[in-house]
């Protein structure tokens, strides 16, 4: 995995201006962890329903993570959580760092206090927050950025941590059986360690930045569990980000945020293409795509996706011949937004904007 770290106080002009690129939401989203076990009964009964309540009340106010401590997804980051929170059973439910006392008898008390912590926490000016751009190569290769910013004067040590997340999936869970759909599962830190890099130690003023960045290749991303890298594509993988403070040698959760990944947007040609386009391409019916080839290309896929970058459709899958090639791309009742045209071959991807007004 590669990784480096570029500090705000001694960036090159050219970096800093990189790193306004990123917008920085000036929001405050606590960490909601679920601390549970595949072999676990009750993360699989009144936990899983607990969760699933909290993911349907907060997702959008609140970063949700089910940390897999022990089991058959078990992974250092969760591990270090656990400890770092004191957690001693499963399935546990923590805002931020704190316990929520939850047990089978008073799963719905607990559902209502989670919301209204949420809410609290969403109400109150964020110390810091953290922008995130994260796209996905041809080659399955996942490039993260993100930008830190400061909103108010702070005073501590603090770290950023960078982790990856598989939104849904499908696989043992004691209470559930063999065909248990997870959903917000961490994997792995893209970040140095549990709790990810030193952003700063000391005081810090309003307005300071800080830019990092990281690269995952498909067999890290494999390595950690999502066999299935159709999900890049599809928006069922997320990178999420939690800025820490380190309160003697515990670390505390001071703001998160999340991003799905999304294409690599790309004016490149390959080699056998001569032509691709969409005429015209603000769709607003239909249009036709255009991709004149120098040389047949055994096995390719033309496939639309979505602004979240979810599949929508694919408009051909096999053998492409030399010569022109043409497919109708009609919009039916695709609302208003940023689409993609992605051609997908053995020797690479190139994409093409697609404007529905």
């Amino acid at each position: 995995m590669k990784k480096w770290i570029l500090f705000f106080p001694i960036l090159a002009l050219f970096q800093w201006l990189s790193a306004q690129d990123i917008e920085v939401p000036q929001t405050n989203k606590p960490l909601i962890t679920k601390f549970t076990a595949s072999w676990c009964p009750n993360c699989g009964t009144w936990g899983w329903t607990l969760f699933n309540n909290l993911i349907a009340d907060n997702a959008a106010d609140a970063l949700l993570l089910a940390a897999h401590y022990s089991g058959n997804y078990q992974n250092a980051v969760a591990v270090a959580w656990y400890e770092n929170d004191d957690a001693f059973y499963q399935p546990v439910f923590y805002v931020n760092n704190e316990n929520q006392g939850a047990l089978s008898g008073n799963i719905a008390g607990v559902r209502e206090t989670v919301r209204g912590k949420v809410q609290q926490i969403n109400g109150q000016a964020p110390v810091a927050q953290t922008g995130i751009r994260a796209q996905v190569s041809g080659n399955n290769t996942v490039e993260v950025e993100t930008l830190t910013r400061f909103f108010q004067n702070a005073s501590g040590e603090y770290y950023l941590g960078v982790y990856l997340v598989e939104k849904s999936f499908v696989g043992y869970q004691s209470g559930q059986g063999n065909s248990a759909q997870h959903k917000q599962m961490l994997r792995l830190s893209l970040s140095p360690g549990a709790f990810g890099a030193l952003l700063a130690n000391g005081a810090l003023s309003a307005g300071a930045e800080f830019e990092q960045s990281y690269t995952l290749s498909s067999a890290e991303i494999q390595a950690a569990g999502i066999t299935n890298l159709d999900g890049l594509l599809t928006g069922n993988v997320e990178i999420a980000t939690v800025i820490w403070k380190k309160v003697g040698g515990n670390y505390e959760a001071v703001n998160a945020n999340s991003s799905v990944v999304s294409l690599v947007s790309s004016t490149a040609q390959l080699e056998e293409a001569g032509r691709f386009e969409l005429r015209p391409n603000v769709v607003s019916r239909q249009a036709a795509v255009l991709l004149e080839l120098s040389q047949d290309i055994p096995d390719a896929s033309l496939s639309l996706y979505g602004p979240d970058g979810a599949l929508l459709r694919t408009l051909h899958q096999g053998r492409l011949r030399a010569g022109l090639n043409s497919f109708e791309l009609h919009r039916e009742n695709l609302p208003p937004g940023l689409y993609v045209l992605r051609l997908a071959t053995a020797k690479g991807v190139v994409t093409r904007p697609a404007v529905f007004p």
